[in-house]
């Protein structure tokens, strides 16, 4: 169909039919050539060499009976085959051809001209399979992949083990001339009957240890938003006990430990990565932990200890004169840059108001 031209031998389709394998990749019947999402219609079951020399479908099992009856009428007449290369990686069976699918054709010809149109097989050749069997079986083991996944293998085999899914697959994918008349809807099989009895048996207590189960996330979910609001309460006591310490300690004033705080309450909880100078480690630390340490750092902004720490008597001032006052709280201030103290303005003329008035 891409345009590309293959020789093939007569050792080449004699492979091809000898390689193929149901158990390995089961080829589907198909309309057309679909891509993921068209039905099957039935399933290759063997294939074989006819006396031309051509490749030729010997065996097919679980075909839809009204798509059988419009390719016995003629509406699907020709077909068109697929096949994975030998060194395709999807190919089950590297190094020869491989059967993909089976496209039959309506209106649209085969891109390989020349082909035979579709004639009824020989009686034997077509398989119809009772599609109830395999139903059935393909039930019972999908139960048993879903009891193998929420509780285990032992759990599972108690109630499907696996031989009796063995034992139904085996059964449905038998002819119908072997099938015993024994297995009826009535009469279910005893393979059937035993895993009906141990689901009956066992779904009370699967029932009660699924609530078991329930009930105990239930409250390991409760045990964990209670721990939550405790860290969190813990985390807010302390944030704003050091606020407190920052306004006692005038490196914050009053009217910022409310902003502060709040963005102190909004800082993540968890621990980020704090790069510093070149070659230096990095460290994973709080950002919260970061913010408490630069504020530590700062210098106080007010001092409520007593500013003159010498019993040297200050020189007199005129406490009448504004320009010898001003001179006075320069002074001051400058005498405590010195000594590593930050004085405002305001602070140094209250200071010298206040000395003189004691003195």
């Amino acid at each position: 169909m891409s345009g590309a031209v293959i020789d093939f031998s007569a050792a080449d389709v004699a492979a091809i039919a000898a390689s193929y394998d149901p158990a390995v990749h089961e080829a589907p019947h198909v309309i057309g050539h679909p891509k993921t999402d068209g039905p099957a219609y039935g399933w290759v079951q063997s294939l074989g060499v006819n006396e031309a020399g051509r490749l030729c479908i010997t065996g097919s099992r679980q075909v839809e009976p009204a798509f059988a009856e419009l390719v016995g009428a003629g509406r699907y007449k020709k077909r068109s085959a697929s096949f994975y290369p030998p060194d395709h990686p999807s190919n089950p069976k590297p190094g020869a051809y491989y059967l993909k699918h089976v496209g039959w054709l309506g209106a649209t010809p085969p891109s390989v001209k020349g082909l035979a149109d579709f004639a009824a097989p020989e009686a034997g050749l077509v398989e119809f399979a009772d599609w109830d069997d395999e139903l059935n079986a393909n039930l019972w083991r999908r139960l048993r992949e879903w009891l193998i996944a929420k509780f285990g293998i032992e759990e599972a085999d108690k109630v499907t083990p696996s031989y009796a899914v063995d034992e139904l697959q085996r059964l449905a994918q038998q002819p119908d001339a072997d099938e015993t008349a024994t297995a009826t809807p009535s009469q279910p099989t005893p393979a059937y009957a035993e895993g009906e009895q141990a689901v009956k048996t066992l779904t009370p207590d699967l029932t009660a240890r699924a609530a078991e189960l329930d009930a105990r996330e239930a409250r390991l979910a409760e045990q964990e938003a209670a721990q939550a609001a405790a860290a969190k309460e813990q985390r807010s006591a302390g944030i704003a006990a050091f606020g407190d310490a920052m306004v006692a300690e005038g490196r914050w004033l009053p009217a910022e430990r409310k902003r502060w705080v709040e963005f102190m309450e909004a800082l993540p909880a968890a621990a980020v990565v704090i790069e510093f100078g070149e070659g230096d480690a990095k460290t994973e630390t709080p950002a919260l932990e970061v913010f408490q340490a630069a504020m530590k750092a700062l210098p106080p902004r007010v001092e409520f200890a007593e500013l003159v720490r010498n019993e040297t008597k200050p020189a007199e001032v005129d406490m009448k004169d504004p320009a010898a006052i001003t001179a006075a709280a320069v002074a001051f201030s400058e005498a405590e840059s010195k000594a590593g103290r930050t004085v405002s303005f305001e602070q140094a003329v209250q200071h010298i108001v206040t000395t003189h008035k004691q003195g």
